[in-house]
């Protein structure tokens, strides 16, 4: 299951790249994996969630999402109940190419 997995992964990240050659993002595994991931879960995980999905560290998931936000594919702000609870939303141009 793991190797389907991770082939079917590499295969959407092949096809979100030829899709968004023009833009001067490159999405990796991790990145194509999260928008794919967000988009399954209503467009929003915690940061927390996001490090128990894709097994990394918090420093790691940072790293990961910073260019996606930089880029306007996800929105991070605080949860408004508890403000050391960090929110990952996917915008509209996230939600375009989840749909590729």
């Amino acid at each position: 299951m793991k190797d389907y997995i991770s082939g079917y992964i590499r295969i959407l990240t092949c096809k979100l790249n030829k899709d968004i050659s023009t833009n001067s993002i490159n999405l990796g595994h991790s990145q194509c994996f999260l928008i794919l991931s967000l988009d399954r879960n209503g467009g929003i995980l915690s940061q927390k969630e996001i490090e128990s999905l894709l097994k990394l560290r918090r420093s790691s998931v940072t790293s990961l999402i910073q260019p996606l936000e930089k880029e306007g594919y996800i929105l991070r702000s605080e949860k408004e109940t508890d403000k050391r609870v960090k929110i990952v939303k996917l915008t509209k141009k996230g939600y375009e190419i989840s749909e590729v």
